[in-house]
């Protein structure tokens, strides 16, 4: 977050009245002169706001901030690059200049965060440089006081070429412009040769605007458009101004460093070195519903770790204290709740700490209905399931043996109530699960043989002239659904056929031709088209 100016300002005035006893007798020809270049770089890089991967926040050190100040006040050393200072109205070339910069920032970082950021902070301290000689050397806070320009000066709009004149070398006709360089050395530097003519022309006929300065010779400020010295009326909004926007560059690459997830390339520009690795765990437990007096299992693994410790769960469970980097361990909770159960590593760089939660429940006994249920082949059962208080619980439902017995719903469906159908003789488990509680049951369901297979003795009735008196019928099971049949008449076979049959109820066979049965345990009613013929039948 940007430091207020009123705290910046006095942060920066302190350092300034520090680096003013160290620079006595030194000389004050540098832009904002170098106490105010330190200074302002120095509060805005205290301000930057950072954090590694893991949300930990990072701040400059002392020795990035330091090394980024130097490579800012050396830039003073270079008087003839116009751009370096937005001097001699060459806002494009400057701004370009920290753009430039700034995009190097970034790159040497990305490619390499521990071995470049000392080239890194040069970069910075050079952009930062020319960024703050935008506000003492131009008249933007002329125009628009302590106010900075946007981040990536996109706001800052020049008067057509030609166009901006100053009035004695000195205020210009209300537009931004900087003052000419060579304009103010060839007045007040006594320069000679072809550096006097080019500076004289651009004063007399040109009407450029002055630099300006301060000299040994002559301390008092001289006449030009910079604010580099405090006793200028604009100093305090050039220095406010410059470090807002310096805090603001600054701030803008470590965003968008962050932004792209490189932690390594902010912690490299900051503190020179890759971000603390704090240690990585996998902990994980193998159910999150269980019941009272039922074990959990934890498991865990660890990366970069050097010691772990277990906390949470119950009082009595086991889960505390030292526990090895990785691991598994069964725990049982005696109550039910939520419980919640850590894993804390500690590395060199970092903590991490990581969670498993389990609800306990009481268990709630549930009972099948009813508890001895039969079943005989092609038939169909309805079971259901209550708790302890006899309401119903929607519950999953499982055949042991599908050859047997099938269950419908089946998983993961639940309801209350579940249709047994008898496939063949046997003894299936039906399982049922509440998935709610994880508690289970179970009960044994008899499947008899198909009730219609065997021998039938029995009589035909006809009202039409048909065949009329006893008759036997034997059938036989023509696999799933089908009954394969013959009828005796007199000892000889008279018939044969077969048909399906369902399990109704009632349970009703349709043997073919039209005709079809229906049973009732050992009886068996039987019709033929015409419906002149009946038959009713009884089992042997």
């Amino acid at each position: 977050m940007m430091s207020s100016p009123t705290r910046a300002g006095l942060r920066i005035a302190a350092i300034i009245a520090l680096a003013v006893v160290a620079s006595v007798g030194a000389s004050s020809a540098f832009a904002f002169k170098p106490f105010g270049h330190i200074a302002i770089t120095t509060v805005a890089l205290e301000n930057v706001t950072a954090q590694d991967a893991n949300g930990n926040p990072v701040s400059f050190a002392g020795s990035a901030v330091n090394q980024v100040v130097i490579e800012n006040v050396l830039q003073d050393t270079n008087q003839v690059s116009s751009y370096v200072h937005f001097d001699d109205e060459d806002f494009g070339g400057s701004i370009t200049h920290i753009q430039s910069l700034q995009a190097e920032i970034i790159q040497v970082l990305q490619a390499d965060p521990a071995s470049n950021s000392g080239l890194a902070r040069k970069y910075l301290g050079e952009a930062l440089h020319t960024l703050q000689d935008f506000y003492s050397h131009s008249t933007w806070v002329d125009l628009f006081g302590p106010s900075p320009a946007a981040t990536d000066f996109s706001d800052v709009l020049l008067a057509p070429s030609g166009t901006v004149v100053c009035s004695g070398g000195l205020l210009p006709n209300g537009a931004l412009t900087s003052g000419y360089f060579d304009v103010t050395a060839t007045i007040f530097g006594g320069l000679l040769g072809q550096a006097a003519v080019d500076g004289l022309e651009k004063l007399v006929i040109q009407h450029k605007c002055l630099h300006g300065q301060t000299t040994m010779v002559t301390p008092s400020f001289l006449p030009g458009i910079n604010k580099d010295d405090p006793s200028h009326a604009l100093y305090d909004s050039a220095e406010i101004a410059a470090y807002q926007h310096s805090l603001a560059f600054v701030q803008n690459i470590v965003d968008l460093l962050t932004a792209a997830g490189d932690f390594d390339a902010v912690c490299g520009l900051l503190v020179s070195k890759t971000c603390p690795q704090a240690p990585a765990i996998t902990f994980t437990a193998d159910n999150a519903n269980i019941q009272v007096g039922e074990p959990v299992t934890l498991m865990w693994g660890t990366e970069g770790a050097s010691t772990c410790t277990a906390s949470g769960g119950g009082a009595a469970d086991g889960w505390s204290g030292v526990e090895p980097l990785s691991g598994i361990t069964l725990v049982t909770e005696n109550a039910p709740g939520e419980y919640q159960y850590a894993l804390t590593c500690v590395a060199v760089d970092g903590v991490t700490q990581s969670q498993a939660f389990v609800t306990v429940a009481v268990v709630s006994p549930l009972t099948i209905s009813p508890a001895t249920p039969t079943v005989n082949v092609g038939a169909t059962v309805t079971l259901s399931v209550t708790d302890a208080s006899g309401n119903p619980v929607a519950v999953t439902w499982q055949s042991s043996d599908t050859t047997l017995a099938t269950i419908s719903p089946s998983p993961p469906d639940t309801a209350p109530a579940g249709v047994v159908t008898g496939v063949s003789a046997g003894a299936p488990t039906i399982t049922v699960t509440d998935p709610v509680s994880n508690a289970t049951a179970s009960v044994v369901v008899t499947v008899g043989g198909n009730p219609w297979v065997g021998t039938w003795d029995g009589s035909i009735i006809s009202s039409c002239g048909l065949y009329s008196g006893p008759i036997t019928l034997v059938i036989t099971s023509g696999g799933g659904f089908v009954l394969d049949w013959t009828t005796y008449v007199g000892g000889a076979a008279a018939g044969s056929g077969s048909g399906p049959y369902s399990p109704g109820p009632p349970p009703t066979w349709n043997f073919g031709g039209g005709g079809s049965c229906t049973l009732a345990g050992d009886t068996m009613a039987c019709s033929y088209p015409p419906a002149c013929q009946t038959s009713t039948y009884t089992k042997e």
